[in-house]
């Protein structure tokens, strides 16, 4: 559990991550249909997806895996044959970029979940009666995961907040990013989307579903 004071916190200006549609139901097909006894016992994976230039995924890593590796092989298999909107770097001009995407298998096919990179637990949040809020930034990683910049996406607030502010401190001070790797697998700069859902110490624990037969 990491605790994260908001004070004495600035913000950056950032360019824009890569974005990915959701996938819908009709593309879950194939192995997404396992044949799990309950739609209720969900598995889920997070996974990370480099966008080239193009808009096209690259590469697709499990940062936290299903506990089935032929879900996960199978969600990073149906995402490369995705194409979204490149990043956008410092410039304006499309760039490489990664976002995170979650996948949750069923028996009758799979959800695209809301993903976050990191949970932080805060002494209060600045809507009162709280205990969830999400806040989502785009960075600039160089070639060696270094973050040289950090910007919010308020998605319709009309300013950054204290947690706007402390996620961009954090992601600059606490954080290493994986360098990202272009098409001829050399480290290159990047802009990579990050979100974080903070939560006040008297949050509810989500506690997981009933576990899957194992395969």
């Amino acid at each position: 559990m990491i605790v994260l004071l908001l004070a004495g916190v600035t913000n950056v200006d950032y360019p824009r991550p890569p974005m990915i549609s959701p996938l819908r139901p009709s593309q879950m097909t194939g192995p997404f249909r396992y044949g799990y006894d309950s739609k209720d016992a969900g598995a889920t994976a997070r996974l990370l997806l480099t966008v080239d230039p193009t808009g096209r995924i690259i590469h697709c890593d499990v940062v936290v895996p299903s506990g089935h590796p032929k879900l996960d092989t199978a969600g990073c298999k149906l995402y490369l044959g995705i194409k979204g909107q490149p990043a956008l770097g410092g410039d304006g001009k499309p760039a490489y970029g990664t976002i995170s995407a979650g996948v949750t298998f069923f028996k009758d096919g799979g959800l695209i979940p809301p993903s976050v990179d990191l949970q932080l637990v805060v002494e209060r949040l600045p809507d009162p009666g709280a205990v969830f809020a999400r806040r989502f930034s785009s960075l600039i990683v160089d070639p060696t995961g270094k973050v040289l910049t950090c910007s919010n996406i308020l998605y319709g607030r009309a300013s950054p907040d204290a947690l706007d502010r402390a996620l961009c401190k954090f992601a600059a001070t606490s954080v290493t990013f994986k360098p990202v790797l272009d098409v001829a697998n050399r480290p290159t700069e990047s802009v990579q989307a990050f979100a974080v859902e903070f939560s006040t110490k008297d949050a509810p624990v989500v506690r997981p579903g009933p576990p899957l037969r194992p395969e």
